[in-house]
This record gives structure tokens, sequence and C-alpha cells, in this order.
């Protein structure tokens, strides 16, 4: 918890299984480049959750309660996937082209995901609805409206 950024990677560098509560910067931040962003927990940042440059991946984190968006894409060439954001004013927010984008879900998000043009991104699948049907025994059918495997989801 401090009044900038919680951790920082200038470039080619590992962040794996860290924590950054309550910065007043971006949570994790890889400000120029070529750096992995695995496992993490980030919650309560002023700027963003997780903040990337160009060529990074960012994978398996999850990013909650920022005032800005949970992961924030300011450059060409990242991989974000898998990742979860909760209670965000935003999402997941893309502002270069040439990134991919899958396997993610945002909850409580003001909006979910917001891309720029020339992105790829699996499906986008609002699943925010209520009835589903309560689960008792040894199958069920499922309720992810989608069989696509590198979709993204809102719930």
């Amino acid at each position: 918890s401090n009044g900038s950024h919680g951790i920082t990677s200038n470039e080619q560098g590992i962040i794996e299984s860290c924590t950054a509560f309550f910065n007043g910067g971006a949570g994790i931040r890889a400000s120029f480049g070529e750096c992995v962003i695995t496992n993490c927990v980030t919650r309560g940042n002023t700027v963003a959750g997780i903040e990337v440059g160009y060529s990074c991946l960012v994978r398996d984190n999850e990013c909650a309660l920022s005032s800005g968006p949970g992961i924030l894409v300011t450059s060409t060439d990242n991989r974000i996937e898998g990742n979860n954001v909760d209670s965000t004013t935003l999402g997941i927010q893309v502002t270069s082209p040439g990134n991919l984008i899958l396997r993610n879900s945002v909850t409580n998000a003001g909006t979910p995901y917001s891309f720029v043009a020339n992105n790829r991104y699996g499906q986008i699948v609002n699943i925010s609805g209520g009835g589903a049907a309560a689960v008792n025994g040894p199958s069920a059918a499922s309720t992810l409206t989608t069989t696509d495997p590198w979709a993204n989801f809102t719930y």
C-alpha cells in the first residue's frame, strides 16, 4: 500500500503469485513490456489492478475493487487469458490494437469489456441474468450458453 504503483517491472520480468493492495497507481505495472504476470491478486488500486505495455502475458490473475480497470492494456502483442475481474469501474480495457484476449470473466463492472478495433478475442458472453436451475445430483446441463472454449464471460 503506497501512493504509487505496487509492483513494477520495466521490462522482461516475471511477476508470479504476488499480491498488490491499495496502491495509488496500478497494483502491478509492466510499463515497457516482455513480462509474464501470473497467479497474482490485486485489490483496491487507483489506476488499475494490472497495467501492461507491450508483449506481455497476463494469465490467471484476480483483480478486484480498482477505481479504474481491473486490467489495462496500453500497447500491442499482449495475451490476456484466464483472468477474473470483480467490482471495478471498467473490467478489461485495451487501448491499442494487436492483442489477444481469451477465457476471462468479469463481474460487477460498470463496463465489463472495452477494446479498440483490431484486437482478437474470444466471444463475449453475458450470463449475468438469473433463471438457472438448481443442481442436486451427478449431472446437469451447461448454463454457459456457448461451446466456445475461448469465450470471455460477463456474470
